[in-house]
């Protein structure tokens, strides 16, 4: 089977890794990971990946390599993700490719896994809240105060991120520390971005574009995990409204960090230099690329959806003309 013209992406299989890398199965190392999705390791170049199979028919491959690359553009220490593909009984999958950040030298720790003997320090006892969470990150008995303070400043750069990207599945069992072998901790990169950017959307991309239909996905859903604690229980967040109240400096921090660094335009450009070479529907691509730029601006700079959405759709539309 000749695969060397299905898509842009396959330029070279089987070389190094990169995008359009084609994964066949005497590339498996027998190596085992845990999680809801399926998945398999190999082995290139002496370098251990993981192969990572679309969840629930939706565009979760696509969708988890847009988003750690984003961050990744964004400065954020994130998981190195390619978008390659599966060839197996003559048929070829789309799947995303993470390189194992843990490679036999780390172990993984969650938040979720965090237990420690001092008083009211373990995460059993507590909500999956915002000041649990910095309680707990400043209560870590393995941590030194300079790995507090990275880790702090991580979590809300990975906050920050998830809300431009629309993350929907930021459990406390997917973010966290690695563990070298002299017990050393360190925070591990942000890793499981698939549920972000709404990978269900080919099924409702009819509805694109319309400002109804953004301004659900920017101003509505997908809510935030975590939680904030009210009277009677623990309630889920929404994304916009924890942003535009921040009560926590580090959150202010974080979005004053981003803001002075990037203009809508910067996140535009490294949207649309991201997502425009994938071969997929180009309805998905163009909703891909502006729901980050409204999420960065609506949510992050507080820009007005009504003001910006016709800026936003016809610089699209200018972009591609000029390229294309």
């Amino acid at each position: 089977m000749d695969v060397s013209d299905m898509n842009m992406f396959f330029e070279n299989p089987h070389a190094e890794m990169k995008n359009g890398f084609l994964v066949t199965d005497d590339m498996k190392n027998n190596k085992n990971y845990n999680g809801t999705t399926a998945k398999f390791g190999i082995t290139v170049n002496n370098v251990d990946y993981i192969v990572k199979f679309a969840k629930d028919n939706e565009l979760t491959c696509y969708t988890e390599y847009i988003a750690s690359r984003l961050l990744q553009g964004l400065a954020i220490n994130a998981h190195t993700v390619y978008l390659g593909k599966y060839l197996r009984d003559d048929q070829c999958e789309v799947v995303s490719i993470l390189e194992d950040f843990t490679a036999g030298k780390y172990e993984l720790h969650s938040y979720k896994s965090t237990r420690q003997s001092s008083e009211d320090t373990e995460v059993t006892t507590k909500e999956y809240t915002y000041d649990d969470i910095i309680y707990m990150i400043d209560k870590h008995i393995k941590l030194s105060e300079s790995e507090k303070k990275e880790c702090l400043h991580q979590f809300w750069a990975m906050y920050i991120a998830d809300a431009i990207i629309g993350n929907r599945d930021r459990h406390w069992g997917n973010w966290g520390y690695l563990i070298d072998k002299y017990g050393n901790y360190s925070v591990a990169p942000i890793y499981d971005n698939g549920s972000s950017l709404f990978p269900g959307v080919f099924r409702m991309i009819d509805n694109f574009p319309s400002i109804e239909f953004i301004r659900d996905r920017v101003y509505v859903f997908p809510a935030s995990v975590l939680k904030v604690q009210r009277e009677d229980r623990a309630y889920r967040t929404n994304y916009y409204d924890i942003i535009q109240h921040a009560k926590w400096i580090g959150l202010q921090q974080a979005i004053k960090d981003l803001t002075d660094k990037y203009t809508w335009q910067d996140i535009f450009e490294l949207a649309f230099v991201i997502i425009n070479p994938i071969d997929i529907d180009p309805r998905i691509k163009e909703f891909w690329v502006e729901i980050i730029c409204f999420r960065y601006r609506c949510i992050i700079c507080n820009e007005e959806l009504d003001s910006i959405y016709n800026e936003v759709i016809n610089y699209y539309g200018k972009v591609c003309k000029e390229r294309f």
